[in-house]
C-alpha cells in the first residue's frame, strides 16, 4: 500500500442505513486504506453509524449539510426542486446527493485534496489503483459503465448540461461513459465549475440553487459527466482513467437487487453491524464457482 492512501478522504452519500454499508466501507478499507470515510445520510443513520463503532468512519446528517457557508436545509434545497413528478422523474433525494458530492469540500473542514466519492451501492471485488503509482503519476478512477441506459438519458443529460454550463457531453476513449460511480475530486476543479455555473446562470443566488432549477426543465442531469466535460476542458492532465474493456468490462450492475438482497440475507451471517466484507466476497466467491469474479458489484436500490 502506498504512502499516499493514508492521507485520502472518502465521501458516501447514503438514503438509508442498512447491512451492506458495512460492505462497502470494508471493501473501501481493504483495497484504498483512506484517511477517514465521510458518509452523508439521514440523521437517524448518523446514529447506526455511530453505534456501529466502524474504524475511521464519519456520519454527517443530510438535513443540515448545506447549512454553513449556504444557509440552507434539506428542506430549503428541496423547495427548489420540481415536485410535479410522473413516471419519468427521479426522486429529490436523487438529485440531493448529487450536490453531497459536488459540496463535499466546502462543508467539510479539512477534507483532504483531491478526495474520493464513492456510491454507496458499488462494492469492489477487485482493486483498481485510485492513487499515482511509480510510472502513474495521477490519480485515477475506472470507467465501469459501457453506455447510458437509453439515449433519452444521454439527451437529457446533454440538454440539462448545456443549460447549467453551455458545455458539451464528452465520452471517455475508445468507449464507456464518464458515469464511473466513483470519481477523484480535486478542490480546484469544482472551485472552477463553481464559477461557471455561477457565470452562466447571473440569476441563480448559487451553483445549488442554478443546479435545482434544471428539475424544473429535465429529468435528468450528471455530476459525473459535468465534471469530466469540464476537466477535459480546463484540467485535462487530472482526468485519468482506468479505461472500460480494464475493470468495467467485467463488472456487473444488478437493477433488479430485490432477490438478489433476499438470497444474501438467506445464506450469509449477518452480525449486530451488518454484512462483512469477508462474508460477501465468500459468498460471491461461491456464486461464481468456476467462473472468473467480477470486478465489482453494483447493487441498486439497497
Amino acid at each position: 500500500m502506498n504512502n499516499q492512501s493514508k492521507n485520502i478522504d472518502f465521501v458516501i452519500p447514503l438514503h438509508r442505513y442498512h447491512n451492506m454499508v458495512r460492505t462497502v466501507t470494508e471493501a473501501i478499507q481493504c483495497f484504498y486504506n483512506p484517511r477517514t470515510i465521510y458518509i452523508i445520510t439521514p440523521e437517524q443513520s448518523v446514529t447506526q453509524i455511530a453505534n456501529s463503532k466502524q474504524p475511521n468512519i464519519v456520519g454527517i446528517p443530510e438535513e443540515t449539510f448545506f447549512m454553513e457557508n449556504y444557509g440552507l436545509t434539506i428542506s430549503d434545497i428541496e423547495n427548489l426542486f420540481n415536485k410535479n413528478q410522473d413516471e419519468k422523474s427521479r426522486e429529490f433525494g436523487w438529485w440531493y446527493q448529487q450536490l453531497i458530492k459536488l459540496g463535499a469540500h466546502t462543508q467539510i473542514k479539512g477534507l483532504s485534496d483531491p478526495f474520493i466519492v464513492w456510491d454507496s451501492d458499488l462494492i469492489p471485488l477487485k482493486k483498481w489503483e485510485l492513487y499515482p503509482t511509480i510510472g502513474e503519476p495521477y490519480y485515477k478512477f475506472a470507467i465501469l459503465q459501457e453506455k447510458a441506459r437509453s439515449e433519452w438519458n444521454v439527451e437529457q443529460y446533454r440538454g440539462s448540461l448545456l443549460q447549467l454550463t453551455n458545455m458539451d457531453l464528452v465520452f471517455p476513449i475508445p468507449k464507456g461513459t464518464f458515469v464511473p460511480h466513483h470519481y477523484v475530486l480535486h478542490h480546484k476543479v469544482l472551485n472552477g465549475l463553481y464559477s461557471l455555473i455561477d457565470k452562466n446562470n447571473n440569476e441563480q443566488k448559487s451553483w445549488i440553487h442554478s443546479i435545482m432549477s434544471l428539475s424544473h426543465s429535465y429529468y435528468r442531469f450528471s455530476e459525473y459527466l459535468m465534471i469530466s466535460s469540464f476537466m477535459m476542458k480546463n484540467h485535462s492532465e487530472l482526468l485519468q482513467y482506468h479505461r472500460f474493456d480494464e475493470y468495467g468490462k467485467t463488472g456487473y450492475r444488478i437493477r433488479d437487487s430485490k432477490e438478489f438482497v433476499k438470497d444474501i440475507e438467506k445464506n450469509c451471517k449477518i452480525e449486530g453491524k451488518g454484512l462483512s466484507y469477508t462474508e460477501f466476497y465468500n459468498y460471491v466467491e461461491n456464486l461464481y464457482k468456476n467462473q472468473e469474479l467480477p470486478s465489482y458489484l453494483q447493487i441498486e436500490h439497497i
